[in-house]
């Protein structure tokens, strides 16, 4: 292991992340690796990307290794010198992982600008997950940069009527309770989401975060007024609920961060950096292909 240069370290450290519901016992391995990666950080044996991978198996991390963070503060100001090489998945995972983790400070700061700044002129270059990131880390950081949201409220409003079921399902509802929650509305936006699910919301691909999402987002008295068809949209989705014998939950007064951190069940690891290893052959075929939020359930 002490002979890994610091891009297999951190492809390591990301397999991990990756596989942590399928195999748990590999989060053992973490701070082994993460004191590893400290000593290269600085180093250009890391490219931006693989720091972006690092930062984003941090924020899935973040439960299992809080000792993670500590190693961030070079890793962020690395990738500010390197922001220009990221793809528009890299630029959504830092700012999605830089909310999950609620980091803060100069260096933060200086990243997401950065990032954001990237991201404007990239743009129709992201896919809808890209932007349900975006939107989550804008959020969670509580960062409402009145500029970048209406240019993405602008972008959902091109994309939703032609999403997938599961982009829809997933990815909109984020969407909506993420906007919301900055206090940033947007009618033209939500009359795009509610015209693409109101005929799906009782999809099984639309879980039970997703409708207490949709239902708090919906709810702004303002959007209730006659001549707007957001209060049958509002009542279809309380049916719904009362449909799947759920108690209504405001999730902004719960500690969840998102449907991934509602569907997570933990347990203990046991294995070290050789069971790592051993599992990154396998993990090269069951990684995820999408950043943020894993779809897999």
């Amino acid at each position: 292991a002490e002979d890994f240069n610091g891009s297999q370290i951190a492809m390591l450290i990301w397999s991990v992340a990756s596989l942590k519901r399928d195999v748990p016992g590999l989060v053992e391995a973490v701070p082994v690796l993460v004191d590893m990666l400290e000593e290269k950080a600085d180093t250009y044996e890391v490219d931006p990307q693989g720091l972006a991978t690092v930062l984003w198996s941090a924020a899935v991390l973040k439960s299992d290794v809080p000792g993670f963070r500590d190693a961030l503060p070079v890793v962020l100001q690395r990738l500010e010198r390197g922001i220009k090489l990221l793809t528009p998945r890299d630029l959504a995972n830092i700012v999605w992982a830089c909310g999950t983790l609620d980091l803060q400070g100069e260096d933060t700061d200086a990243l997401i600008n950065a990032t954001l700044l990237q991201a404007r002129s990239r743009l129709p270059e992201f896919t809808c997950q890209g932007l349900a990131s975006l939107c989550w880390g804008l959020s969670a950081s509580k960062r409402v940069d009145v500029g970048f949201l209406k240019l993405l409220k602008a972008r959902v409003v091109e994309l939703a009527a032609d999403l997938d079921d599961e982009s829809a399902a997933i990815d909109l509802p984020s969407i909506a309770w993420s906007f919301s929650s900055l206090g940033f509305r947007s009618e033209p936006m939500l009359e795009a989401i509610s015209q693409r699910l109101s005929s799906s919301l009782s999809s099984t691909l639309l879980n039970h975060w997703s409708l207490f999402a949709l239902a708090e987002a919906y709810e702004d008295e303002a959007y209730q007024e006659p001549g707007r068809g957001f209060k049958l949209f509002l009542s279809q989705i309380r049916d719904e609920i009362s449909a799947r014998n759920l108690l209504p939950i405001k999730l902004s007064t719960t500690n969840e961060m998102g449907p991934e951190e509602w569907r997570r069940h933990r347990s203990h690891a046991h294995h070290l950096v050789a069971d790592v290893v051993a599992a990154v052959g396998s993990g090269s075929k069951a990684q995820s292909k999408r950043g943020g939020a894993s779809r897999k359930k």
